[in-house]
Parts: structure tokens; C-alpha cells; sequence
């Protein structure tokens, strides 16, 4: 979960603010700005005169992505445009830079967390942001979210806490410990009921796919 920074020698930083700012104008934070799908069609834009414009569109959106889990799993409800940006060399290198600001995870009951960073023009509540990655993703993306379910188990997180008293020398208050387990188990019982509800819906021919739909917008 902790990267090395890209920022090394010579680089220019753009934070997300700053590069869809160049687009609209005014403080680009909220769901109909701030999203995977907006942020995808202005790097392609903004990037458009390079002759590896797909290569790096393509590195960007997977770690933009990477992101996106990251506060799925955790989370995390402070992605704002300042949380995140690009890092461009003077060899024409372009990366994303490390994934930093990470302190308000599992603060709030996973159905009312309102993410920052969405997937779509749409609603930024978590169980909608689920159904919508995963109706609209491609196999290459598709599968990293049940697939890093793992990350927030019970048994990896203790490894977690093992690891940060081995490091630092003192062990975390038994208080601490409960609460956060506590509030990981809530947050993968949570994820895992909204992909069960998705894979059904893919599954069983004779559920109307709008219905699914139409139980994420009650909820």
C-alpha cells in the first residue's frame, strides 16, 4: 500500500487539480468532473501529440485504477484532485505519482461512504461505484477487485499490525486493533454482498438487469 515516489532528478508535477483545471476552468473536484471516465478522455486530449499517447494513457488509467480499488477496499473518502498526479520527465517518461493522503479510511459505515474518485458522471455512494465498475469494465479490470479482497481480511491485517510493531518498536493498543478490524470486516462483508448481487444478476437469465439497477438507486 506505500510506493516509492516517482518524483526523482528533474520532473514536472501536475496534481489532478492543476490538469483538469486546464480543462474547466474552476475547482474540478465532484462526481461529474472527477471521475475515471472524464479524467481517461482529457488525458487522451492532453496527450494527444505524443506518439506513444495510447502507451501512456494506458499506464496512467491502470494506476488511476489501482487508486480507485485502493479506496473501494479501504474506504478512503478523501481522493479529492489534489490526492493524486503526474509525474512527467525530460526523456518523455509520464507516471502517475505515489498513492499518498490515505488517512481517512474506514471512518465511516461502508453504506454511506461517498467516494471522491468515482467511475462514472454519477452517483459517488460505494455500493453504486461497485456495480458500475464492474458492469463497465473489461476483463483486464474486471477482476481486481475480487481478486484483492484478500488485502482487507482478517489475517492480513493482523500481518499488517505485525509488521508495523515490528518496525516501530511498540505494539498497537488492543482498543485499536478491535476497531479496525472491526471496521475492515464490516467494509469486505460489504463489497462482498454487492458483488454477490452483481454476479447473480449476470448469472441468472431471468433477472431484468434494470432491476439491479433499480435496487443499487433504492439503497
Amino acid at each position: 500500500l506505500v510506493s516509492t515516489s516517482k518524483k526523482r532528478g528533474s520532473y514536472q508535477y501536475i496534481s489532478g487539480y492543476e490538469f483538469l483545471m486546464k480543462y474547466y476552468g474552476k475547482y474540478p473536484d465532484g462526481t461529474l468532473v472527477h471521475n475515471l471516465e472524464t479524467i481517461w478522455f482529457k488525458l487522451e486530449d492532453y496527450y494527444k501529440d505524443r506518439d506513444n499517447m495510447q502507451e501512456i494513457v494506458s499506464n496512467l488509467m491502470k494506476k488511476l485504477v489501482d487508486i480507485f480499488i485502493y479506496d473501494i477496499l479501504t474506504g478512503q473518502l478523501d481522493r479529492n484532485c489534489d490526492n493524486w498526479g503526474i509525474v512527467e520527465y525530460p526523456d518523455g517518461t509520464v507516471d502517475l505519482n505515489i498513492l499518498f493522503d490515505n488517512t481517512r479510511i474506514i471512518s465511516d459505515p461502508p453504506e454511506s461512504i461517498r467516494l471522491a474518485l468515482t467511475v462514472e458522471p454519477a452517483s459517488n455512494f460505494l455500493d453504486k461505484n461497485i456495480n458500475s465498475f464492474q458492469r463497465l469494465s473489461s476483463s483486464e479490470f474486471s477482476h481486481l477487485l475480487p481478486d484483492r479482497l484478500w488485502v482487507i481480511s482478517k489475517e492480513n491485517i493482523e500481518r499488517v499490525f505485525e509488521r508495523i510493531a515490528a518496525k516501530t518498536g511498540a505494539p498497537i493498543p488492543k482498543d485499536i486493533k478491535e476497531k479496525t478490524l472491526n471496521g475492515f470486516q464490516l467494509q469486505l462483508e460489504f463489497i462482498m454482498n454487492t458483488l454477490n448481487i452483481i454476479e447473480i444478476s449476470k448469472t441468472n437469465k431471468n433477472i431484468d438487469l434494470k432491476w439491479v439497477d433499480i435496487y443499487f438507486d433504492s439503497i
